[in-house]
């Protein structure tokens, strides 16, 4: 026993019996430091990974999956909660050391810069109609929308009060753990290294700097998140499903990180809120990493006894399984593309393209949101009087802009046909062209007739493409939804575009 007190004496014999160092730590009143005691609950090596694959996975989750990211912000106020409960009340009985608060900000801080910077990617902020919802839908929509932001927004409020809480509780209360080491203790700020005694004697003020900057972090992001949240630019996501290996983190880097705009912004009204976006995500992501090496820096330069990154603890364990939770989700997201984006890869080379070799067929596809065919009301058949056409007509009512507005019809002729052979009609508007001859922008309308483009009326035409017959037409404003020239109930007529030479001189009845 008198041997193991005089050892006591030397640090070499602390950092070499176990024995020892458990009593010294247990003594707060011992008269010389011989090094900082382990505190694994608030800085071992499962704590620092799980705070740190946490900013990580929470950022990784609002871009990849937003719909799961209310989940990913409650894992993170945990796990902060986690850390700072328990350091206030180890602060409060003064059993926690000066380098082991600021470690405890500096995790709690890089924390709330993640979740805040990430928050405005869920969708729950931004309340947006879908074309063809109904209004019972997108009400109860709203109505889970408003819950949703009610639990995001009490999870993120509730892990900035935590942060506050700590830097007004460092500010307030200078006392610590293990006194006669607190003077020595080396505090990294701004990457620079000062102990405590140089910060009270020198740079007093880069403690109030220091800890008045952690404050203003979660102020910082949580007034862009206020500001931006609403924006749709946070809904410009690719298809995760087709990030290839190699080009996978160029792409990603570029459309989700950077959010690349359009390079003229005067067709892009989005231009400087997406520029805006990109230098906040951009600054949070250093921001973080900063935190993060800093932490790290202070840890090697500070003599701490062993126990911190040599063993596991339950409390270790657990934060880090915490912080996997998003885990199971990102990794479901690469396989569920973003539902409001095209899927790449649909037209590569060597895909069949669909043909068309009905006529019923050929008036049922399905035209895109952009397209006037796509405020198309009702369709039906009406059968045309003309002998000679033997043809039919299609009566389509587009939707006019209000109650009173009269609905303005269009009538459009439909082909006669063969099982195998379809003919052109001797009127129409609507014109069928070979594939291997697809209109262009600069086409006047109406269009040439088969007759003009070679062929005769009555000769069989080659297999119809869809694509290539019909959505050229109408993604080029071969028919413009304001180009109807009629009001009224009864029907109209499109009318040819200025200064464009008509070709056909009546349109069907």
């Amino acid at each position: 026993m008198n041997t193991d007190t005089c050892n006591v004496g030397s640090a070499a014999a602390v950092w070499s019996n176990a024995t020892i160092e458990a009593a010294y730590c247990a003594s707060n009143d011992f008269p010389s430091c011989l090094g900082l005691c382990p505190n694994t609950d608030l800085a071992g090596i499962g704590v620092r990974l799980a705070f740190y694959l946490q900013a990580a996975m929470n950022a990784l989750l609002m871009v990849m999956s937003p719909e799961d990211a209310a989940g990913g912000a409650w894992a993170a106020t945990v796990l902060t909660a986690a850390l700072i409960i328990p350091a206030i009340i180890q602060k409060t009985q003064q059993n926690i050391t000066l380098h082991h608060s600021v470690l405890v900000l500096n995790f709690a801080t890089l924390s709330c810069v993640a979740s805040l910077a990430s928050a405005p990617l869920v969708p729950i902020w931004r309340g947006v109609r879908r074309p063809g919802e109904s209004s019972e839908e997108f009400a109860k929509e709203q109505l889970e929308r408003t819950q949703g932001r009610k639990v995001l927004s009490f999870a993120i409020l509730a892990q900035i009060i935590l942060q506050w809480v700590w830097s007004v509780l460092l500010f307030v209360n200078p006392y610590y753990a293990q006194t006669p080491c607190s003077g020595s203790t080396v505090i990294v700020f701004f990457f620079g290294s000062y102990t405590a005694d140089e910060i009270n004697e020198k740079h007093f003020v880069l403690w109030a700097i220091w800890l008045l900057m952690c404050v203003s972090m979660s102020f910082v992001w949580g007034a862009a998140l206020v500001l931006s949240c609403r924006s749709p630019v946070h809904d410009e996501r690719p298809d995760l499903r087709n990030l290839k290996i190699i080009e996978g983190v160029k792409r990603f880097w570029k459309h989700v990180v950077l959010r690349i705009p359009d390079p003229n912004p005067k067709y892009d009204r989005h231009y400087w809120t997406r520029w805006g976006i990109r230098i906040s995500t951009l600054t949070a992501s250093l921001v973080v990493l900063m935190y993060i090496i800093m932490s790290e820096m202070q840890i090697k330069r500070n003599v701490v006894l062993s126990g911190e990154n040599q063993f596991w603890t339950f409390s270790q364990s657990a934060a880090v399984l915490l912080a996997l939770t998003p885990l199971w989700p990102i990794a479901i997201a690469f396989s569920k593309p973003h539902p409001g984006l095209p899927r790449h890869g649909t037209d590569a080379p060597g895909t069949p393209r669909p043909k068309v070799t009905q006529v019923s067929s050929f008036l049922s596809f399905s035209p895109s949101m952009t397209s006037p065919l796509s405020k198309v009301k009702s369709f039906r058949p009406r059968t045309g009087s003309s002998s000679k056409s033997k043809m039919s007509t299609f009566t389509m009512k587009f939707g006019g802009g209000g109650s009173n507005e009269p609905t303005p019809t269009r009538e459009v002729p439909s082909l006669d046909y063969s099982p195998t052979t379809l003919t052109a009609p001797v009127v129409t508007p609507l014109r069928i062209y070979d594939h291997n001859r697809i209109p262009s922008l600069g086409d006047p309308w109406p269009l040439p007739s088969p007759s003009a483009a070679g062929a005769s009326p009555t000769s069989p035409l080659h297999e119809i493409d869809e694509r290539d017959a019909i959505m050229p037409m109408i993604e080029s404003n071969a028919y413009p939804l304001q180009r109807l020239a009629s009001t009224s109930a009864s029907g109209s007529t499109l009318r040819p575009r200025s200064g464009s030479k008509a070709t056909s001189s009546s349109s069907p009845s």
